[in-house]
Protein backbone atom coordinates (compact mmCIF):
# COMPACT_ATOMS: atom_id res chain seq x y z
CA UNK A 1 0.00 0.00 0.00
CA UNK A 2 2.72 2.42 1.00
CA UNK A 3 4.63 1.56 -2.15
CA UNK A 4 1.81 2.82 -4.34
CA UNK A 5 2.01 6.26 -2.88
CA UNK A 6 5.75 6.38 -3.38
CA UNK A 7 5.14 5.72 -7.03
CA UNK A 8 3.74 9.18 -7.60
CA UNK A 9 6.94 10.70 -6.51
CA UNK A 10 8.99 8.88 -9.08
CA UNK A 11 7.04 10.22 -12.01
CA UNK A 12 8.15 13.74 -11.34
CA UNK A 13 11.52 13.14 -12.99
CA UNK A 14 12.64 15.00 -16.06
CA UNK A 15 10.41 14.40 -19.01
CA UNK A 16 7.22 14.72 -17.00
CA UNK A 17 4.87 17.61 -17.60
CA UNK A 18 3.81 19.83 -14.71
CA UNK A 19 0.48 18.00 -14.63
CA UNK A 20 2.29 14.64 -14.43
CA UNK A 21 4.48 15.95 -11.63
CA UNK A 22 1.45 17.17 -9.70
CA UNK A 23 -0.29 13.82 -10.22
CA UNK A 24 2.77 11.97 -8.98
CA UNK A 25 3.21 14.20 -5.99
CA UNK A 26 -0.41 13.56 -5.01
CA UNK A 27 0.36 9.84 -4.81
CA UNK A 28 3.34 10.53 -2.63
CA UNK A 29 1.36 12.80 -0.29
CA UNK A 30 -1.13 9.97 0.17
CA UNK A 31 1.63 7.49 0.97
CA UNK A 32 3.70 9.67 3.27
CA UNK A 33 1.37 9.30 6.24
CA UNK A 34 2.33 5.61 6.50
CA UNK A 35 5.87 5.62 5.08
CA UNK A 36 8.62 5.18 7.63
CA UNK A 37 11.12 3.13 5.69
CA UNK A 38 13.60 4.54 3.20
CA UNK A 39 12.51 4.21 -0.42
CA UNK A 40 15.00 4.05 -3.29
CA UNK A 41 13.34 5.78 -6.24
CA UNK A 42 13.81 5.74 -9.99
CA UNK A 43 11.62 7.43 -12.57
CA UNK A 44 11.60 6.23 -16.17
CA UNK A 45 14.96 4.51 -15.62
CA UNK A 46 16.71 7.52 -14.05
CA UNK A 47 17.17 9.09 -10.66
CA UNK A 48 14.50 11.62 -9.73
CA UNK A 49 15.38 15.21 -10.57
CA UNK A 50 16.65 17.54 -7.83
CA UNK A 51 13.40 19.51 -8.17
CA UNK A 52 11.30 16.41 -7.62
CA UNK A 53 13.35 15.28 -4.62
CA UNK A 54 12.97 18.75 -3.09
CA UNK A 55 9.18 18.57 -3.47
CA UNK A 56 9.11 15.03 -2.07
CA UNK A 57 11.29 15.91 0.91
CA UNK A 58 8.73 18.51 1.96
CA UNK A 59 6.52 15.54 2.83
CA UNK A 60 8.99 12.75 3.61
CA UNK A 61 12.78 12.76 3.84
CA UNK A 62 13.03 8.99 3.41
CA UNK A 63 13.15 8.98 -0.40
CA UNK A 64 16.57 8.69 -2.02
CA UNK A 65 17.80 8.34 -5.62
CA UNK A 66 17.99 4.73 -6.76
CA UNK A 67 21.65 5.12 -7.76
CA UNK A 68 22.57 5.67 -4.09
CA UNK A 69 21.21 2.25 -3.06
CA UNK A 70 23.38 -0.86 -3.15
CA UNK A 71 21.85 -4.29 -3.78
CA UNK A 72 22.66 -6.85 -1.09
CA UNK A 73 23.70 -10.35 -2.24
CA UNK A 74 20.63 -12.12 -0.81
CA UNK A 75 17.91 -9.54 -1.36
CA UNK A 76 17.17 -6.04 -0.25
CA UNK A 77 19.25 -2.90 -0.56
CA UNK A 78 21.50 -0.73 1.56
CA UNK A 79 21.53 3.06 1.75
CA UNK A 80 24.36 4.49 3.86
CA UNK A 81 24.55 1.21 5.78
CA UNK A 82 20.80 1.19 6.48
CA UNK A 83 18.59 -1.66 5.25
CA UNK A 84 16.08 -0.69 2.58
CA UNK A 85 13.21 -3.04 1.72
CA UNK A 86 12.73 -2.17 -1.95
CA UNK A 87 13.24 0.13 -4.88
CA UNK A 88 10.25 1.90 -6.32
CA UNK A 89 10.45 2.22 -10.07
CA UNK A 90 8.06 4.37 -12.06
CA UNK A 91 8.34 2.71 -15.44
CA UNK A 92 5.70 4.24 -17.69
CA UNK A 93 2.94 6.85 -17.78
CA UNK A 94 -0.04 7.10 -20.15
CA UNK A 95 -2.61 9.86 -20.44
CA UNK A 96 -6.12 8.39 -20.43
CA UNK A 97 -7.81 11.75 -20.90
CA UNK A 98 -7.16 15.44 -20.19
CA UNK A 99 -7.52 14.91 -16.42
CA UNK A 100 -6.60 11.23 -16.03
CA UNK A 101 -3.21 9.50 -16.13
CA UNK A 102 -1.99 5.98 -15.40
CA UNK A 103 1.39 4.93 -14.04
CA UNK A 104 3.07 1.54 -14.19
CA UNK A 105 5.03 1.04 -10.98
CA UNK A 106 7.33 -1.76 -9.88
CA UNK A 107 8.49 -2.52 -6.34
CA UNK A 108 11.73 -4.48 -6.51
CA UNK A 109 13.05 -6.22 -3.40
CA UNK A 110 16.48 -7.07 -4.80
CA UNK A 111 16.00 -10.80 -4.38
CA UNK A 112 14.62 -13.43 -6.73
CA UNK A 113 11.12 -13.24 -5.24
CA UNK A 114 8.89 -10.75 -3.52
CA UNK A 115 8.72 -8.04 -6.17
CA UNK A 116 5.48 -6.76 -7.65
CA UNK A 117 3.99 -4.36 -10.15
CA UNK A 118 0.93 -2.14 -10.11
CA UNK A 119 -1.11 0.02 -12.42
CA UNK A 120 -2.12 3.23 -10.66
CA UNK A 121 -4.64 5.69 -12.10
CA UNK A 122 -4.85 9.28 -10.88
CA UNK A 123 -7.58 11.74 -11.84
CA UNK A 124 -7.86 15.47 -11.33
CA UNK A 125 -11.10 16.07 -9.46
CA UNK A 126 -11.84 19.75 -8.98
CA UNK A 127 -8.36 21.13 -8.28
CA UNK A 128 -6.81 18.03 -6.73
CA UNK A 129 -5.20 14.88 -8.15
CA UNK A 130 -6.76 11.80 -6.55
CA UNK A 131 -5.79 8.13 -6.77
CA UNK A 132 -8.85 6.41 -8.27
CA UNK A 133 -7.55 2.96 -9.18
CA UNK A 134 -4.81 0.65 -7.98
CA UNK A 135 -4.43 -2.76 -9.57
CA UNK A 136 -1.72 -5.37 -9.05
CA UNK A 137 -0.45 -6.48 -12.46
CA UNK A 138 2.27 -8.98 -11.53
CA UNK A 139 4.04 -10.58 -8.57
CA UNK A 140 7.11 -12.78 -8.15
Amino acid sequence: MNRIISLSILLMLAGCSNAENDALLSLFEYRQSNARETTCLSVFGNDPSAELLTRIHKHNANVVPSSECIQKPYGGYLYKGQNVLYKMKIEKSSWLGPRKISFEVAYVTGGKFGSSGELIVVEKLNEFWVLTKREMTWIS
